[in-house]
Parts: C-alpha cells; sequence; structure tokens
C-alpha cells in the first residue's frame, strides 16, 4: 500500500518502462556503468543555462553554446544552423548520413565530410526548455 492507503503508481506504462530499462541498459554497455554514475544531470533551467539574450537567434546561438560546453563534444566537427519553419527542410533526400527529428530541428553530415551540421528552428526559441531539448537532442547524434 502507498501513502494514505493508495497503492503506489509508477509514473510510466508498462511498455514505456520496460522500453526505458530496455534503453538503458544498451547505453551501459556502450559507454560502462560508470558514465551514468558519475555524470551530473542538466536541467534546462537559470543554474545551466544562465544567459540573457536580446533576439531568437541569439537565444538558439547562446544555448547551443552553452550545451556544447557542457558536453564532451568537438565543436570544430560542427556547426550550428539556424532555420525558418519549413515541412522538410532535407528535401526528402537521404544522402550521407542524416536525420531529420521533425520540425524542432535535425542533424546531417554529408557524405565524406568530417563536419557535422545541428539545424534548430527559430520559433522554437521563445520556448527555452524545448531548444534545450532540441539541442540536446541533435548533439546526442553525434555520438551515434
Amino acid at each position: 500500500m502507498g501513502l494514505f492507503g493508495r497503492k503506489a503508481q509508477p509514473p510510466v506504462e508498462e511498455d514505456a518502462r520496460m522500453w526505458i530499462e530496455s534503453s538503458m541498459h544498451k547505453l551501459i554497455e556502450m559507454f560502462g556503468e560508470s558514465t551514468f554514475q558519475n555524470v551530473t544531470v542538466l536541467l534546462p533551467n537559470k543554474q545551466f543555462f544562465p544567459d540573457t539574450w536580446s533576439s531568437p537567434e541569439e537565444c538558439v546561438e547562446k544555448l547551443y553554446l552553452r550545451a556544447c560546453a557542457y558536453l564532451p563534444v568537438d565543436r570544430s566537427r560542427l556547426q550550428l544552423e539556424i532555420f525558418a519553419e519549413v515541412e522538410d527542410p532535407l528535401g526528402g533526400l537521404a544522402v550521407g548520413s542524416r536525420s531529420y527529428s521533425g520540425a524542432a530541428g535535425y542533424f546531417t553530415r554529408e557524405a565524406g565530410d568530417d563536419r557535422f551540421t545541428i539545424a534548430v528552428k527559430l520559433s522554437e526559441s521563445n520556448d527555452v526548455i524545448a531548444i534545450v531539448a532540441t539541442i540536446a537532442h541533435e548533439l546526442g547524434h553525434f555520438y551515434c
């Protein structure tokens, strides 16, 4: 029994729980258990992202630079692009290694090129949590 006589409910459905656990096991195999034991969890708040900005473009740029500073990424191999809202910025092309994550951003690398592009939709920049999540998601592709 949980608090006040009610049975405690898990925060996610059983299928989601199984997927999360399976994914965590795969990540531990890939990166080692110590990676997850000795890490600071970054939150999209003023503690980790204290910057101020005067334009949506500056917002995206500062949050991107701050996120890169927290992660072990080689910024010389990354470039940031900010794009306006379009249906598919890749035009349906699948040349090289590309991943398009929907309207908020995408990650791309041209075949034979050592540099990667992380693109973020400009209209997402009014929501700091969304833009940090998008940047973190796209930077995650750098490791895969």
